[in-house]
């Protein structure tokens, strides 16, 4: 029995721990007659959860199009499927190829989130959020009935994101780990 490609193993195993993961939040703060409050959004690859302080729910499909989620899903589920199977089957290039499409997920979930900001507010309060990395003071673009104050936001990428970067830098350090147990192999001979 030939010996297992670790790296494609772990790598695969984390990018898949990576899809339960939230990729991107935004937190909105504000003041309302004194008394500080917040709210969130979360995306995830499938869906976008919001939430008030005591809530956790899902905002209307109409305010957030999750067709980036999606096909960044698709690529990291086919990007883990084949480092899996390269590491089982001890084929370098499969895990470095499927260290490529995990690095295509995260570049197609952030271009699209992105261009998805760019037209206008995702979250049900209708805050807009102009970057993937962002924060300042914004206003509500709905009608709120409240006098509310100060509203700041935070936006950035989030765990999963950052779990499926390490997943396809271990991947695409296959090869040369690789190689250089080759040539330690090689002067020890």
């Amino acid at each position: 029995m030939s010996k297992l490609n670790m790296l494609g193993i772990v790598g695969g195993v984390i990018a898949f721990v990576s899809l339960a993961l939230p990729w991107w939040t935004v937190t909105f703060s504000w003041s309302l007659r004194g008394i500080d409050s917040q709210t969130w959004m979360l995306v995830y690859l499938f869906q976008a959860k919001a939430g008030l302080p005591g809530f956790y729910n899902s905002p209307p499909s109409s305010q957030v199009n999750l067709w980036f989620g999606w096909a960044a899903l698709v690529l990291i589920v086919i990007g883990s499927l084949i480092g899996l199977l390269g590491g089982l089957r001890q084929h370098t290039r499969m895990v470095f190829i499927s260290g490529l499409f995990i690095l295509a997920s995260m570049t197609v979930f952030a271009v699209g989130l992105q261009s998805e900001l760019w037209k206008g507010p995702i979250d049900p309060w209708g805050f807009p959020v102009p970057g993937l990395f962002s924060s300042g003071i914004t206003v509500s673009r709905t009608l709120i009935p409240l006098p509310l104050e100060n509203i700041t936001y935070i936006a950035y990428l989030t765990y999963g994101f950052w779990i499926a970067l390490a997943a396809a830098v271990i991947m695409l350090a296959s090869p040369i780990v690789k190689r250089v147990n080759f040539v330690q192999n090689q002067k020890t001979v």
